[in-house]
């Protein structure tokens, strides 16, 4: 494992920085996606946490930092599956053991976009250091890229479980509070998050008929390692993506669903807000409306004028990170409560 010095940091963040310093994403087209001012937000959640040492802020979780880049711990180039002699890696970020009194933090996966065809885990470094300053242990996966189609899916969805079922298996080593399991990303990412939660085997292979995934490709719970490890993903950081809705949305069961946060350009021409039935596929305005409809906590941050990819660049991401990480706090504490906002409104749950 490696000390995260504060220039790797620096560097890191460059690694996925467009040329002019500004994080950038790929969305689900695969073309680049600049940094825009984009408008969204909304904000819920109270309550403290007493923990403290000498880190930024005394309450773990919230919007503020709650350690140092010093005080944070890199594990790199992970292998936590092997597919068809290929290895797939993933990176961990997490405030050292050694500086954090909890012995056990929550956990958040996060997924790039790309359409499922380019993009890599790099891409989600400044997002995972981020959660990482706030409490939370983070990782971002590579995962196969091998297209859009129900297969393309499928086997991406398949690495992603596998990723999560490592991450149990591991979770003494990186001080994982395994009741507290969450997942998110961008675009292809989100995507892949939601339907991690909605979407089983049964609903995966009610997509095509005229396949047969299981058989073709193996199992979605058993693919790429042998472990058997179990866990329940107790929310959702979607940021532009949607859910496989099935017919008459029999593929989004409410004993499924599971506290989300979203973040969503009203204007997204490449993943539609709402229900899109050309594809069964509903976004994230779609997901909050069923969610409430359930019964289950989720919040909704909107840009009105935005398309695919809103708050964007360092301000932007840490905004979304902060709305996010106030948004899980609220769920581990049991105040979670939905609401929705189409402007920036920061978060706000340290006091």
């Amino acid at each position: 494992m490696k000390k995260i010095a504060p220039l790797l940091i620096v560097l890191l963040l460059i690694a996925c920085s467009s040329d002019d310093g500004e994080v950038i994403i790929i969305d689900d087209t695969s073309e680049i996606v600049d940094d825009s001012d984009n408008n969204t937000s909304s904000d819920d959640n109270t309550d403290d946490d007493s923990t403290t040492s000498d880190e930024t802020s005394s309450v773990r979780f919230s919007e503020d930092e709650f350690f140092s880049d010093n005080q944070l711990t890199a594990d790199q180039n992970v292998i936590y599956a092997t597919i068809n002699g290929t290895d797939l890696q993933m990176d961990f970020i997490y405030p050292d053991l050694s500086e954090d009194s909890l012995s056990e933090r929550p956990f958040i996966m996060l997924i790039h976009g790309g359409s499922f065809i380019s993009g890599n885990r790099e891409m989600m470094i400044g997002a995972c250091i981020e959660f990482a300053k706030r409490g939370f242990v983070a990782a971002t996966i590579t995962y196969r890229l091998d297209g859009g189609d129900v297969p393309g899916r499928y086997k991406a969805e398949q690495d992603a479980h596998a990723a999560l079922r490592y991450v149990v298996s591991e979770a003494s080593t990186y001080g994982i509070d395994v009741n507290n399991i969450y997942v998110g990303g961008d675009s292809a990412g989100a995507i892949m998050a939601n339907g991690m939660v909605f979407n089983d085997q049964r609903e995966w292979e009610l997509r095509d008929m005229n396949l047969n995934l299981e058989g073709e490709f193996g199992g979605l719970y058993s693919s790429g390692n042998s472990l058997t490890t179990t866990y329940e993903i107790k929310g959702v950081y979607n940021n532009w993506g949607s859910v496989y809705t099935g017919l008459n949305n029999n593929a989004v069961d409410q004993e499924d669903a599971v506290p989300t946060i979203s973040f969503h350009g009203e204007q997204d021409t490449v993943v539609d807000i709402d229900f899109n039935a050309s594809n069964s596929t509903g976004g994230s305005r779609f997901i909050h409306e069923l969610l409430i409809g359930f019964n289950v906590c989720s919040q909704l941050n909107t840009d009105p004028e935005g398309g695919h990819g809103i708050y964007q660049g360092e301000e932007g991401l840490t905004f979304r990170v902060s709305k996010a990480s106030c948004f899980f706090k609220s769920v581990m504490e049991n105040t979670c409560s939905s609401s929705s906002a189409n402007e920036m409104v920061e978060a706000n749950c340290s006091v």
